[in-house]
């Protein structure tokens, strides 16, 4: 017997996208009729998240019927913030040779997320391991408005971004720091004679440096900056802080920090700066005070500090918040929000009194988490759903990086829509404004030696000095692509950043990486930006996708669905009641048509398009006014 849920549809699932609590959700399954089967009973089962042990059921409705199949449905509403997970079981009569078989059947999830079949429905006579359906109700009160900007971020490790010659330091001030003043030199990368890395050279780029290039980013379109750490810490990555309450003397001082705001607000820009509570320089007071016996990933020099802690938290949403986000009452402009590292470990309660203490300032203020997995259903000290309104606003998206990556260089494209309706479906559309649709971090590889050089594997643990030196000593030495590979991986990065721009949520371009900076993992990535010495041809299809973006409002909240999903082609539709766009990549090796969308004006493309034909690395948009 065939059973159908397609949980991709609407026809099975509607509204097909996390329910604001209070609302209703329809769920249909289809049942193949069959001249000697007689359907007696059919339920929707289901728990809450991390509630195993107790089971829900809902008899489902006959609805209707065609000449295949018969359908049932039956509506849920959760009133409370939750998380279920569903399937069904059907029980039947059987009439075999004049004798009655009474049975019963599992319906539950099949396919993994590089499947076609993702989504659908297997049966089971077997009740072991049931694949289930993810649904969520959360609330929206609190989620950071919708808004008709299409944002950009830009992202900066501000030790590299820009050195401004109009501030001044005292370097003896800050001993055992080591000092680059040739900016174009590769940052120390191997460990020093007792193995380690100190992590302790500068280039000496401050906030008055990013403040200057406010112009700059006008060109780009960016309506978010997002800064790495500020506070005072021992090394350059500043992940180590000695004291939250303060500004790192190497970038500058309190008042650069709210010029920066007052400037970046001036010119319509949001400032977002990195928060680090979870662990701090072995150095610092918080470790002599609040230190759990733990160090983060077995980094001596990180030490985890007690989240758990009343005092902890009290200094976290009492004393850090206000200083740096709190301009209610203050005659100067502070920052619009939080990126949150490794929200992963903090304890749930942490996390809930930081999300209200944030929003009790403002709704428009945001939180944002790093995370590199699946955001609502993340499988850590129990089961987590960062998007029910709760916890943050948004997301650093690598899941969605990882499957742009995936197609462009691999023609994966059932893993990456599988990807995009994945999120679609279990992302609020509130959270899927505030994505961050990342291409390369500080955390990660170049996203152009990522697209065009040799794949990079890291060889053993890093905690191992040998092992250590010999990695970095690779990636210094295979950073840097041919003439020839730089443009064939430029050509496709140029069709990545088309899907970037243009899917739900907001790109985010990692400082250089605009004019095609090349480099493996840390320090490699985070060499210093040389403003006048890039791809000035790479940067100006940046500042055009900008300029697409910044025209196309619409893009902030309209709907998204795939019309076409074939090895190494997709065509997706963003779509309101008054715009459509058409987006069609194509990485494959055999040319495309695309005169069905002949009514459509074609308004930016990159590669190969011969009338209605599209070449191997070619895209396109296509739109027009419904």
């Amino acid at each position: 017997m065939k059973i159908i849920h397609d949980a991709f549809l609407d026809f099975f699932r509607y509204p097909n996208e996390p329910i604001v609590i209070g609302n209703s959700v329809r769920l249909k399954i289809a049942i193949e009729k069959q001249e000697n089967v007689k359907v007696s009973k059919v339920c929707l089962r289901y728990n809450f998240a991390n509630e195993w042990n107790y089971e829900y059921v809902i008899d489902m409705n006959y609805e209707s019927q065609d000449g295949s199949f018969i359908y049932y449905v039956c509506d849920v509403k959760i009133d409370q913030i939750k998380t279920i997970y569903y399937f069904f079981t059907v029980e039947y009569v059987e009439v075999f040779d004049d004798v009655i078989y009474n049975k019963y059947v599992f319906v539950e999830k099949i396919g993994d997320i590089n499947s076609y079949m993702f989504n659908s429905s297997y049966v089971s006579f077997k009740n072991s391991d049931i694949s289930k359906w993810e649904l969520s109700f959360y609330d929206n009160s609190k989620f950071a408005p919708i808004r008709d900007v299409a944002e950009i971020y830009y992202s900066i490790f501000p030790d590299r971004f820009n050195r401004s010659e109009n501030y001044f330091f005292n370097v003896d001030c800050m001993p055992n720091r080591v000092i680059h003043e040739n900016l174009e030199e590769l940052p120390v990368y191997l460990p020093n004679r007792d193995g380690i890395v100190e992590n302790n050279d500068f280039f000496l780029g401050n906030l008055k440096g990013i403040t200057e290039k406010m112009d700059y980013f006008d060109s780009l379109n960016v309506t978010i900056i997002y800064i790495n750490p500020i506070f005072y810490a021992k090394s350059n990555h500043r992940y180590d802080t000695l004291d939250y309450l303060k500004i790192d003397p190497f970038l500058g001082m309190e008042d650069d920090f709210y010029e920066l705001c007052r400037v970046a607000h001036e010119h319509g820009k949001k400032v977002i700066i990195d928060f680090v509570p979870n662990h701090v320089s072995c150095d610092s007071e918080y470790a002599k005070k609040y230190d759990r016996g733990t160090c983060w990933w077995g980094i001596r020099d990180l030490v985890e500090i007690n989240l758990y802690l009343k005092e902890v938290k009290e200094f976290f949403l009492k004393r850090f918040i206000p200083k740096w986000l709190d301009d209610r009452n203050s005659n100067v402009d502070k920052a619009d929000g939080v990126r949150c590292d490794v929200p992963d470990e903090y304890p749930l309660g942490f996390i809930y009194d930081l999300y209200n203490c944030v929003k009790s300032i403002s709704k428009e203020k945001l939180v944002i988490f790093e995370e590199w997995e699946h955001a609502s259903s993340k499988n850590i000290y129990g089961l987590r759903n960062y998007f029910q309104g709760n916890m943050c606003d948004g997301v650093m998206n690598y899941e969605l990086k990882d499957a742009m990556l995936a197609f462009i260089c691999s023609s994966n494209s059932t893993n990456f829509a599988n990807v995009c309706k994945s999120q679609l479906q279990t992302y609020p559309k509130e959270a899927r404004q505030n994505l961050m649709n990342i291409a390369d971090t500080h955390d990660s590889i170049r996203i152009i030696t990522n697209i065009g050089n040799k794949p990079y594997v890291q060889k053993g643990d890093f905690r191992n000095p040998a092992i250590l030196t010999a990695d970095r000593i690779w990636q210094v030495s295979n950073m840097f692509m041919s003439d020839a590979d730089y443009k064939k991986a430029k050509d496709k990065l140029k069709l990545f950043l088309m899907i970037q721009y243009t899917m739900f949520g907001n790109p985010v371009i990692y400082y250089g990486s605009e004019v095609g900076m090349e480099g493996y993992l840390d320090p490699t990535n985070r060499r210093y930006h040389i403003f006048d010495k890039g791809d000035m041809e790479l940067l100006k299809f940046y500042q055009n996708l900008g300029d697409f973006r910044g025209k196309s409002s619409y893009l902030a909240y309209a709907d998204t669905k795939f019309l076409v999903v074939e090895d190494g082609f997709i065509v997706y539709e963003r779509y309101t009641k008054d715009k459509s766009l058409i987006v069609a990549i194509n990485v494959s090796n055999i040319p495309k048509n695309i005169s069905e969308y002949s009514g459509y004006e074609n308004v930016f493309c990159s590669g190969n398009i011969l009338d209605n034909s599209m070449l191997c690395n070619s895209g396109i948009f296509l739109e027009k006014s419904n």
